[in-house]
This record gives C-alpha cells, structure tokens and sequence, in this order.
C-alpha cells in the first residue's frame, strides 16, 4: 500500500484519497452491533454500557485507520470518514447526545487521522441534516462535508455557505440525477454559483450514482470543467 501511494503521489497528477477503510461511523456502528432503537436506548438508559462500547470501537477504529495511514499517510491529499448523523429533518439524535457519546471519539480518531497524514483534508460522509452540529464536526477536525444533501431541512446550499463556507470545503450536492439532462446541467451551474464562490467545492454527485445514463453523467462532468462563473466578474 505505501509503494502504491508513493507512486500515486510522485507519478500522477491525481489527488490521492485515503478511502474509508471501515464504512460504519461511531453512531451508525453502535446500531449495527445492537440495533438502532436498542443503541439509542442504551445511550439514554444505560450510559456506561454505551460508553463502554463506544469505546471498544474508537480502539479498533484507531489501529485500523493507524495501521493504514502509517503506510499511506504521508502521500494521500484526502482521508475519508463516514457517520450517517442525520435525518431529512434533524439530526438523528440531538446534537447535546451527539457531543456527549460521538463527538469525543471523533475528537480522538480524527485528530490521529491529522497526524499520520498531515498534508491531507479529512473529508466526513453523512446524509440529512446536520447543520446544528457543523461547527462540532470542524471542530474535531472535519475539512470537507460530503455528500451535502441540500433537499433536507437547514441544509440549503446558500444556508450552509453563508454559515461555514470560510471554514469548510462541500463535496457533492447534486441530486438530481435521475430528472433530465438539462435539469442536472442547471443544477450543476446552480451549485457552483453557490458552493463554489470562492472555491471551496467539489463538485460530485451527492450520493451514489444508480442506473443514471452515461450521457447525463458525461454532461454533468463536462459541465463542472467547462463552467467558468468567475470569468464574467
């Protein structure tokens, strides 16, 4: 893997990106071991059983991602994490739980994750929204939001940039994917005006791409290359 990275780093052009070598995130692994009621009822019934299960993944969670920095950390330009903290109207449980159980394993995980891979940005999944917990997630060190779910409630592009756009890079956005190709190249122009005023965005899909016709994923693509905005300033 370190020979793969270094070659990657040193012969391409291309950023290179740690992805997420353990899918599930610290909310979405505790409902996966016990169920999502039982987890959520653990953390407000018995907080020590959660604690100590939160721990035992932040231990795994933390030799995983070192075994695997410590061979490519020094070449990647992106980590990935993922936690799926929200919902289409809220976060999927109240920012105060979310700081008492989740944020202060991210706040140890990502801060390893900054070491062992000290050029890069640490790029965080999830869905819904979270807009009143961003500032935690950039506090414990999150670069990049993805996939940027602008459908959901508070998570408007304009909201969102307005708020954190001097803090906080956006990956992803594009929802429309399934509708017409002119509607997805209008919506492609319409992120970039908003997310990527003065830099800061990625453009991408905001989720997975499924069965989407080759043609609109080209358009979608050619569009975000040829689109200059700025130019006309």
């Amino acid at each position: 893997m370190r020979e793969a990275a270094y070659q990657l780093y040193h012969a391409t052009d291309y950023a290179v990106v740690a992805r997420n070598p353990l899918s599930p995130g610290f909310l979405d692994r505790g409902c996966n071991l016990v169920g999502m009621a039982e987890f959520f009822m653990l953390m407000l019934d018995a907080p020590e059983v959660a604690d100590r299960m939160l721990d035992r993944i932040l231990e795994i969670y933390m030799g995983v991602y070192r075994m695997f920095l410590e061979a490519a950390g020094p070449y990647v330009q992106m980590v990935e994490v993922a936690d799926d903290l929200g919902a289409e109207r809220s976060t999927l449980i109240s920012p105060a739980m979310y700081r008492r159980f989740i944020k202060p394993r991210e706040q140890q995980l990502y801060a390893m994750i900054h070491d062992l891979a000290p050029e890069a940005f640490l790029i965080h999944h999830t869905d819904g929204n979270v807009f009143a917990i961003i500032p935690d997630l950039i506090e414990v060190g999150v670069n990049v939001l993805n996939p940027m779910q602008t459908s959901s409630r508070d998570m408007g592009a304009q909201q969102v940039k307005d708020a954190y756009g001097d803090r906080l890079a956006f990956h992803g956005a594009v929802e429309g994917m399934e509708g017409s190709k002119d509607a997805l190249v209008a919506e492609v122009k319409a992120r970039i005006d908003v997310l990527g005023k003065g830099g800061g965005y990625v453009m991408a899909s905001c989720n997975h791409m499924i069965d989407v016709a080759p043609e609109k994923i080209v358009a979608m693509f050619e569009t975000a290359v040829n689109y200059r905005p700025w130019e006309r300033q």
